[in-house]
């Protein structure tokens, strides 16, 4: 590691050690207070008693076990008793209904502070639902409930991260490592080929695109809505499901909070190239001569171009509030660094909410949220002839050098056109791609009487996007780079404007009526700015003042708007919360369709029993709570495709005015790019659920358990013309898919009091088909690396799960030939393309997550396991570093290669027939070892003594451990990203990264 490296990190390092220290001594501190002589006839104890959150906890009842001496917690959780010096041994017991029951041993200890936990039973528990909220008890729909109690303590920079594994029917992956990497949400299965497959977002009731701008920190509840029948009432954009988050709001009393971490992160695994004498014997047998004698390793290229990313994260939270008026205030730095220099993700955050009851009639609030992301990446999930930097860290030579006798970037690798990393990580340096986005809301509720509320909410949304990068020119003897810039910069304007009228009403303390209704209008304004250049004089002007060439066929301006109009509905009503039923309704007018389509209903209905409060379950002690529920529902989806995708498109052909007698030429529009659909309409999406919630031993065991049909219809498709017509393309709705599956979600609560044991589990079943294609039958996608001849890996066509890998099956190496043996399907006594064939399936059988927390007296140990079953991997990056067809480095596996007849391996020779096959498909099913935390919270009088109410401190170990066949860099990856057509397929991905991170939680 070089001065600079050493010095980039010497701070961090320093900070590591600092928490380190710290996190070694806490048992220690708080202690020193601890009194109490042997002599005294009595011994005074006194604490506060607070919740999870650091509230204090008033009522709490403090016996001595076995006695009848106690005392209880005032207003503000104190509390204070005198235990006689002839009890030996003497144990607290802290009780209060609805908490979980605490024991503390004495032990000589004058001030015990003890932290209650929240005994939430299922039916106790508030959800938000769309445009309202319900007790768990009258819930009649899936939905899950995903615990943020641990945010502060993961290195968590997404709330897409806080969802992965924790949610039965969600299946959340990050299709590569890079920092603020984008995260892909799977509620039930992919519903579209073409269109959006991400669910909605909802924050404070208001519907976003990503949650990019959201620190983790400011999240109170996350709660998502997976079946038709509860998200219907967003109609047109829950096809997908629906995300919805609640920020935290203040609550009475004034509290600070300060939350810090620093993370290093690391590669989790590499792929070892040869070294020189491995690559000339290996070139020798390619093209003989090309090397010549006595090359020698000269340079690491792992080295040179991975190195250690350092996170940074800083959250500050202030609130109070009294019954009238309550604040929440938040501000945030987060600073991620990647393993690969120039990769980083950095966002600023700012936050107000803001309630105030101004009248008895009226309550006001307002919610502004600011965020300022930038980030810059490299280029991956490219060959390395293409500029892509992970393949070329294996693919270039160790017998080559970083720099070149002239002090500039090598690019002569033997004569073969590599990139050079090193030279790529630099020059991105100058890119950046940054975003602020101001989202501001206001909101007003009147209650005309107890039962009748109108709520009216305005919210403005504005992104500022501008992205901008440099290449300096170069110029030498074997190079002429005149240097290029580039300047892009987007604003796009959504408004919102909700009123929603709700009534709730109780009849005899038996029918519980809610009825709502409501409308919607979203306007959204989008526009875009581009410009481009050449020919810099030097690298000092980075601008493009400073260049002499403005492109004339790459600058210009795009803009475009859109409109959602809605109206909507829901009923719900239950019999002593014994027989429930709930109906919503949601009409909705988009004008991304035709006209004569763009209006559509989207109803659903749901219904639950519960078993548990009929007569004939009364003697079933054991079961707390039982219900079954069922429902349908259809949603709708125009997300994924054009503003204007319903009318006709052109090319603009922009004429060159600087050549002779063009002087006044004005672009020419000649060409249809696309032809007018007449009769693009919606996307629907109609399921039917069915599920079961059973409570049961005193609450501490909870199930859940649901089965889904899904099936999605007019799906919006991209149809491909044929050669000839005058268009390329015509968007129109082609097409049926379905998903099924099966849902099972655990949570125990094993032991209770001073040790605690509590896990979580879910587990998740999906069957995806494409049922049916109308207009263009086949879909071929993803072409990877040039070693497969622009063959495309993915095939899509009816009667097959979405994604299927394409290609020959492979029968092993040929012992005689060294040679791949491919399978003769058709039995023509040759291979040719109609051998080919499905050879893999990229859906996994079943995803799962598994949470363990412990606690003994102020430590706290959590362990979270999460995995995918069943699915295949296209390992595309093995045909470049193991397809032995050029002069391009190898990775070490090629040193098992075939050489001569009758050996027996299963790494064919140098120059084989390669064709994409099952040789390039591998099991991508892995368990992870996500997360394992260990936290301490302090205690003691001094700590109060200087207004600290709550510190802890604590260590986490991200992606420490994976378990899987897998022979690449990592399982979780897909290059394509968020595509529902196309996953799966590993092609130089940048790679996920082990992180080992120290935190501390301070509040006053």
């Amino acid at each position: 590691m070089n001065a600079l490296h050493l010095y980039q990190y010497a701070v961090p390092v320093k900070i590591i050690l600092l928490l380190s220290g710290l996190l070694l001594i806490t048992p220690f501190i708080g202690r020193a207070d601890a009194g109490g002589s042997a002599g005294e006839q009595t011994l005074t104890v006194a604490g506060t008693i607070v919740d999870r959150d650091g509230e204090p906890v008033a009522g709490v009842t403090v016996l001595v076990k076995g006695t009848a001496i106690g005392a209880s917690s005032d207003e503000k959780g104190f509390y204070s008793l005198s235990i006689p010096s002839d009890i030996d041994a003497p144990v607290l017991v802290y009780t209060l209904l609805g908490y979980l029951d605490r024991e503390e041993t004495v032990g000589g200890r004058t001030v015990i502070d003890v932290r209650l936990t929240e005994q939430v039973s299922d039916m106790d528990e508030v959800v938000v639902v769309g445009y309202g909220t319900v007790t768990r008890k009258d819930v009649t729909t899936a939905v899950s409930i995903v615990s943020t109690g641990d945010i502060g303590e993961r290195p968590v920079v997404s709330a897409a991260q806080i969802i992965q594994g924790r949610a039965a029917g969600v299946n959340v992956y990050q299709p590569n490592g890079a920092p603020g990497g984008e995260m892909v949400i799977r509620v039930r299965g992919t519903t579209s080929f073409n269109g959006s497959n991400s669910p909605l977002y909802v924050v404070d009731g208001v519907p976003v695109d990503n949650l990019d701008f959201l620190s983790p920190n400011d999240i109170a509840g996350l709660q998502i809505l997976k079946d038709a029948s509860s998200a219907a009432i967003y109609g047109s954009r829950a096809a997908n499901g629906v995300v919805l988050v609640t920020t935290k709001t203040g609550r009475q009393g004034a509290k600070i909070s300060f939350g810090a971490q620093l993370g290093v992160n690391t590669v989790a695994n590499g792929i070892k190239s040869l070294n020189a004498a491995q690559y000339k014997e290996l070139m020798d047998e390619i093209r003989p001569g090309v090397i010549p004698d006595g090359t020698s390793d000269r340079t690491d290229w792992f080295r040179e171009v991975y190195g250690s990313g350092v996170t940074q994260n800083y959250q500050l939270q202030v609130s109070d509030g009294n019954d009238r008026l309550r604040y929440f205030l938040s501000a945030g730095y987060l600073d991620e660094k990647g393993t690969l220099a120039s990769a980083f993700f950095r966002r600023y955050n700012l936050r107000a909410n803001i309630d105030n009851q101004v009248r008895k009639w009226l309550n006001v609030s307002a919610n502004v949220s600011y965020s300022d992301n930038s980030r810059n990446g490299v280029t991956t999930g490219q060959g390395s002839n293409r500029g892509g930097v992970v393949l070329a860290v294996v693919n270039l030579p160790t017998a080559s050098t970083v720099r070149n006798e002239e002090g500039l970037y090598n690019r002569s690798f033997f004569g073969q056109n590599i990139t050079n990393p090193v030279e790529a990580i630099e020059n991105g340096k100058n890119n950046k791609n940054r975003e602020n986005r101001i989202i501001a809301s206001g909101s007003a509720t009147i209650s005309f009487i107890p039962e009748l509320t109108l709520k009216s909410q305005f919210t403005f949304d504005r992104r500022n996007g501008v992205e901008t990068g440099f290449t300096p020119p170069v110029h030498s003897t074997d190079r002429d780079d005149w240097g290029s810039a580039w300047d892009t910069r987007t604003m796009n304007t959504v408004v919102v404007f909700d009123n929603v009228l709700t009534f709730k009403k109780s009849f005899y303390n038996q029918h519980n009526v809610e009825a709502m209704a409501g409308t919607s209008w979203t306007d959204s304004d989008w526009s875009q700015s581009y410009i481009n250049g050449s020919h810099f004089k030097d690298a000092f002007i980075r601008t493009l003042n400073a260049a002499n060439k403005i492109a004339w066929d790459n600058t210009g301006s795009n803009a475009s708007q859109w409109a959602i109009f809605s109206v909507f509905g829901r009923i719900s009503y239950n019999f002593d919360h014994k027989y429930l039923v709930t109906v919503n309704v949601r009409g909705d007018g988009s004008s991304k369709l035709h006209p004569d389509h763009r209006r559509s209903v989207f109803p659903s209905v749901s219904a639950a029993w519960r078993l548990s409060a009929e007569n004939f379950m009364k003697n079933l002690t054991w079961v707390n709570d039982l219900k079954i529920r069922a429902g349908w529902g259809q949603t709708g989806n125009q997300s994924g495709v054009g503003d204007y995708s319903y009318l006709q498109h052109y090319h603009i052909d922009r004429q060159p005015w600087f050549e002779e007698g063009k002087a006044d030429a004005v672009p020419l529009v000649t060409r249809p790019s696309s032809l007018r659909a007449a009769d693009l309409s919606w996307e629907y999406t109609s399921q039917f659920g069915a599920g079961m919630d059973l409570t049961l031993l005193n609450n501490r065991l909870s199930l859940a358990l649901d089965y889904y049909y899904k099936r999605t219809t007019d799906m919006l498709m991209y149809v491909q013309l044929p050669a000839g017509q005058s268009a390329s393309s015509i968007t129109r709705n082609d097409g049926e898919m379905s998903n099924r599956g099966f849902e099972l979600s655990v949570n125990s609560r094993n032991f209770t009091g001073k040790f605690s044991w509590s896990t979580d589990f879910n587990i998740s079943f999906n069957r995806n088909k494409l049922e049916k294609l109308m207009f263009q039958k086949i879909y071929y996608d993803a072409e990877t690396t040039d070693a497969f001849h622009q063959m495309r890996a993915v095939r899509n066509e009816p009667g097959r799960p979405l994604g299927g890998f394409w290609g020959y099956i492979s029968d092993g190496v040929d012992p005689e030939t060294g040679e791949l043996r491919y399978r003769d399907i058709n039995g023509d006594g040759r291979v040719t393309s109609s051998d080919k064939t499905y050879i893999g399936d990229p859906n996994p059988k079943f995803t799962f997550g598994l949470t363990n927390v412990l606690s003994y007296k102020n430590f706290n140990l959590t362990l979270f396991l999460q995995g995918s079953a069943g699915n295949d991997v296209f390992n595309a990056s093995r045909g470049d570093v193991e397809g032995m067809y050029d002069l391009k480095n190898q990775s070490v596996r090629v040193l098992d290669r075939w050489r001569i007849p009758g050996q027996i391996t299963d790494v064919p020779k140098a120059r084989f027939d390669l064709q994409p096959s099952s040789y390039f498909i591998e099991d991508g099913s892995y368990l992870r070892v996500k997360d394992i935390t260990l936290s301490y919270d302090f205690g003691g009088g001094f700590l109060k003594k200087i207004g600290v109410s709550r510190l802890q401190t604590y260590f986490t170990v991200h992606n420490l451990l994976t378990l899987t066949k897998y022979s690449g860099m990592d399982p979780e990856v897909n290059q394509w990203g968020d595509s529902g057509a196309v996953q799966g397929i590993d092609w130089g991905t940048y790679p996920h990264c082990k992180s080992f991170v120290f935190g501390i939680n301070v509040e006053f």
